[in-house]
């Protein structure tokens, strides 16, 4: 039995050579795939003659151990017999692979084989030590690019997280701003209002003089202004212009518009000057 394998992988090496290595483009998914043939026996068959139909008496070994739970012995097998041919052997020549790379490495995964069932008095270039260290090394294998995955789930996941919770927080960081511009704008629009407190035709037409001209210091705020009004029989009326409690104009005037104008841009520049040089107790929006 002994002679007759030697017989055969002489004439392997002397016939067949060694296959130069393959196209080194072919990925490692081609390589290396769980779709390995099924091939079945047929009358006259044996695993030598196989191995040599997929490119190689050598493979017989490969081949046995892929079948070990069902081949006791490799020098049996029977018409009809399903064998599963691994992938590397069974696209060994249409993928152009090295005669090495395939004997080195011909399952796709050993850890998914029947090893442990591997007779090993019936191979030589295999025992069920070598089987099991190289189908733990493919677990653990696994077992790392398991971890990688999920580890790189997780950073994913939290990485969204992140993404989630900037977007909520800018959100809500918009929605304040939002609001305290609005707030900001309801106070400019009441801050610096110029009330009409006026009863009489001459001081409405101080009112419109002095809100025609009037335009506040850029530094000033928190302030309204009131121009008020005390009528005096036959002795025109009293005008008087106030920031917040502070009078800045008060004059009496006459039903003369010439003189109401020059009076309302004088109050005008008054109320103008007491703003920008007391800029205590002003807010700067």
């Amino acid at each position: 039995m002994v002679q007759r394998i030697i017989i055969f992988i002489v004439l392997a090496v002397l016939l067949n050579g060694w296959h130069p290595a393959g196209n080194d483009d072919v990925s490692e998914l081609e390589r290396c795939s769980d779709l390995d043939v099924i091939y079945e026996v047929k009358e006259g068959d044996n695993l030598y003659e196989i191995s040599a139909h997929y490119g190689s008496y050598l493979f017989w070994e490969s081949i046995y151990v892929a079948n070990a739970d069902i081949l006791n012995d490799p020098n049996l097998i029977f018409p009809g017999q399903q064998i599963r041919i691994p992938y590397n052997i069974a696209y060994y020549q249409q993928n152009e692979l090295a005669m090495s790379d395939v004997l080195e490495n011909p399952f796709c995964k050993l850890s998914e084989l029947p090893y442990r069932q591997v007779q090993n008095r019936f191979i030589t270039r295999y025992d069920l030590a070598f089987l099991e260290n190289k189908a733990n090394a493919e677990r653990h294998q696994e077992k790392e690019e398991a971890e990688k995955k999920e580890q790189e789930r997780m950073a994913e996941l939290h990485a969204e997280e992140l993404q989630r919770e900037t977007r909520v927080n800018q959100r809500e960081s918009n929605q304040e701003q939002v609001q305290r511009e609005s707030e900001r704008q309801m106070l400019i629009e009441i801050d610096g209002m110029v009330h009409d407190e006026t009863r009489s035709k001459v001081g409405r037409d101080f009112y419109d003089v002095f809100y025609s001209h009037w335009q506040s210091p850029p530094e000033a705020g928190n302030f309204t202004i009131r121009v008020d009004e005390q009528p005096s029989p036959n002795m025109g009326t009293t005008i008087m212009v106030k920031v917040n409690q502070t009078e800045t104009f008060k004059m009496r005037l006459q039903p003369r518009y010439e003189m109401i104008q020059e009076a309302g841009k004088y109050a005008v520049h008054q109320t103008y000057m007491h703003l920008k040089n007391n800029p205590q107790g002003t807010l700067i929006y």
